[in-house]
């Protein structure tokens, strides 16, 4: 499971510590672990697959696609691997979360 991190026409970058900038701000993401930000994984830039470039070396999200991610993005196959995601491969929405275990949620 992925969350949508970007939207079609918005900019996308990887900053310092595992930051992401959405139009050049960054974005919260309180639901990262400590071990998701030591170690993000590979950088979002212009040359990413998928991606058209954007201002500052970001990547421009193709209208129709929406940019993906996974939670433990240190070990993650998302966008930053296969690109943005077409609106029609978007099959459904979460209902419950119950991992981690402390985390239970129904939606």
């Amino acid at each position: 499971m992925k969350r949508i991190i970007g939207l079609p026409n918005e900019t996308i970058k990887s900053g310092p510590r595992g930051e992401i900038l959405i139009n050049g701000s960054p974005i919260t993401q309180p639901w990262l672990t400590p071990g998701a930000r030591s170690s993000p994984g590979p950088d979002i830039t212009a040359s990413s697959p998928g991606c058209q470039r954007g201002p500052n070396d970001s990547c421009l999200i193709p209208a129709g696609d929406y940019y993906m991610m996974g939670d433990n993005r240190g070990d993650s196959a998302d966008s930053r691997y296969f690109g943005p995601v077409p609106r029609s491969l978007i099959v459904g929405h979460v209902v419950l979360r119950f991992w981690p275990i402390g985390s239970f949620h129904i939606f």
